[in-house]
């Protein structure tokens, strides 16, 4: 009768045996793992979900391993997951996710998301329009343009991203939004400039002399926008708007040291 008491227990053994050593093979996610993931050109997304789905990390966020990891063109985003791993993650924070990211400030605004967390950008307005034409006065084709002047030199949002990560909570017409647009302005003494044409007589479509930068916009929920530069931004001055430059949301991308 001892028997079947004495099999039972081992098989137990076993068994116990075998669930620990499953856990403790089990490969915590690291630093390399995170930049192996961006050299293959996974898009930020993807990293931050496999980031907050794995169950154990083994991340060092010290000051020396964050250069490595800026080196490795590894996005604040993705840093800023790997510093607080599963913050975003709704079903492990039980954040409702009709509220969007988790931490994402409930004032309506744009917002730039640093390793930091979320960083309102300022709403800024053109303090100075004037209008200037190459309209030809021989044929009277040509083209008519607003010049929006800001004064402020720089921004107050900074970063080193090259292609920065906003969101936008915003209050949604019925009319829907308007597509996102980021101008890249001119630097002047008296300010910064954005030149922009609504109309061209002669070729019956609006032409800009300013530099424009596509955006891509992802409605994550209602009236929350995730929105992302379609390239790269060299060093400078911008402004993230709707299309229309006279208002917007300004931020400036700094040279990496």
């Amino acid at each position: 009768m001892r028997y079947p008491k004495l099999l039972y227990a081992i098989v137990t053994w076993i068994m116990l045996a075998t669930s620990v050593a499953g856990q403790q093979n089990q490969k915590k996610l690291t630093n390399q793992d995170v930049i192996d993931m961006v050299s293959i050109g996974l898009s930020d997304d993807l990293v931050i979900q496999k980031i907050n789905s794995s169950e154990q990390t083994d991340f060092d966020t010290s000051v020396t391993a964050l250069k490595v990891l800026k080196a490795a063109k590894v996005s604040d985003g993705v840093i800023g997951a790997m510093i607080h791993p599963h913050a975003a993650n709704p079903t492990r924070s039980g954040s409702d996710p009709s509220q969007g990211p988790a931490g994402l400030p409930q004032e309506l605004g744009v917002y730039y998301s640093s390793v930091d967390g979320y960083k309102l950008v300022r709403s800024v307005s053109a303090a100075k329009t004037q209008y200037d034409n190459d309209v030809s006065w021989v044929t009277g084709r040509g083209a008519s343009f607003q010049i929006f002047t800001y004064r402020d030199a720089h921004a107050e949002i900074r970063t080193s991203e090259s292609r920065p990560t906003f969101y936008a909570r915003i209050s949604e017409s019925p009319l829907g939004i308007g597509d996102f647009e980021i101008f890249e302005f001119k630097q002047k003494k008296d300010g910064r400039v954005v030149e922009w044409s609504a109309t061209n007589p002669e070729k019956k479509k609006g032409v800009l002399r300013a530099t424009t930068i596509r955006v891509n916009t992802i409605r994550i929920a209602e009236g929350i926008y995730k929105l992302t530069p379609d390239s790269e931004l060299a060093a400078g001055e911008y402004l993230l708007c709707t299309g229309f430059p006279g208002n917007g949301y300004d931020f400036s991308v700094v040279v990496r040291k």
